[in-house]
């Protein structure tokens, strides 16, 4: 009888190849994220896998609705099985018990074809998993008053955020545009003229909107235009050492530019806070170009990227 039921318990598992992509997932996270970003390591990497027959919890304690797996020798983790819950295409970061960020995601159609692309964006959710644990995060997402009577953070994808006003969409267009003429720079004078053109489009939009509505801009430009970054560095840094990543990225870091133009070409309104991910990349990389410390004052304020981008434009005090 024991020997049935460890069979029934090996057999539940997710296949070897989607452990072992688990695995060299967190390796990711855990080698260069540190480098970017101190404690990334340490997150606990609490994630739900999704395939058509089942879902698996992977790291994490004991959770209600979940039956208990052996424990995995090749991702380290503790497993659970339930029936699935969430869609075969889900990508996601959003609160389950007591994890205020667990990763919650589909497994690749091809393993073998997609595997880097789909390390990156795991890496990508896990990235939330530690903004979750940064000092008083909840709090100070809280503290932006933008959640009204939504109880459960829906607000965050259908703030009504006025995507489709003709100023709205222009003044995006032209922080769109000036994001470009970043991307395209090649000298650190250009790139400081380019940053400074940017800004001053910035403050259009701000002007544009209301400032609740920019509340929201600005909170979208910390939580997943940071996330954009932050993905398309871990992609450059395991392209480095695993020539598997080389193209991912490449088509992260191209995927930037391509959909700023795509913005520029189709209009805000159809992009939504789609085009928000882009825009704060590319703030995130305006930032790195004047050195790592701005990563620093983005753990104690993290909705306050403007503030960092107006300070590299000032003129320095007399």
């Amino acid at each position: 009888m024991a020997l049935l039921l460890s069979a029934m318990l090996a057999a539940a598992a997710p296949p070897v190849a989607l452990r072992r992509l688990i695995h060299d997932t967190r390796a990711i996270t855990r080698r260069d994220g540190d480098a970017l970003w101190p404690g990334f390591a340490r997150i606990p990497f609490h994630m739900i896998l999704v395939e058509r027959r089942g879902e698996t919890l992977f790291c994490h304690a004991p959770l209600a609705g979940f039956r208990p797996l052996r424990r995995d020798a090749v991702t380290g983790c503790t497993m659970q099985q339930r029936p699935r819950a969430n869609p075969l295409d889900i990508s996601a970061a959003f609160p389950v018990a007591d994890e205020p960020a667990m990763i919650v995601v589909g497994a690749p159609a091809r393993p073998g074809s997609e595997r880097a692309r789909w390390a990156i964006e795991v890496a990508h959710e896990a990235f939330h998993q530690y903004q979750a644990r940064l000092p008083d995060y909840a709090a100070k997402v809280q503290a932006l008053g933008l959640a009204g009577s939504s109880g459960d953070g829906a607000w965050m994808l259908d703030y009504p955020f006025p995507y489709a006003q003709p100023a709205v969409e222009a003044a995006f267009a032209a922080m769109c545009g000036r994001a470009l003429a970043f991307l395209q720079a090649l000298t650190p004078a250009a790139r400081r003229q380019a940053i400074a053109a940017y800004v001053a489009a910035r403050h259009q939009a701000r002007a544009a909107v209301s400032p609740a509505d920019w509340r929201y801009y600005e909170f979208q430009i910390g939580q997943e235009g940071v996330a954009r970054w932050t993905d398309v560095m871990l992609a450059q840094a395991a392209a480095r050492r695993d020539p598997r990543y080389k193209g991912v990225a490449r088509d992260r870091l191209e995927g930037v530019a391509s959909s700023l133009k795509a913005v520029m070409r189709q209009g805000l309104r159809v992009w939504k806070r789609g085009a928000f991910y882009e825009l704060g990349a590319v703030e995130a990389m305006m930032l790195d170009s004047g050195g790592p410390g701005w990563r620093a004052a983005y753990r104690d304020k993290p909705f306050g990227i403007g503030d960092q981008l107006d300070a590299m434009v000032s003129p320095p005090p007399a």
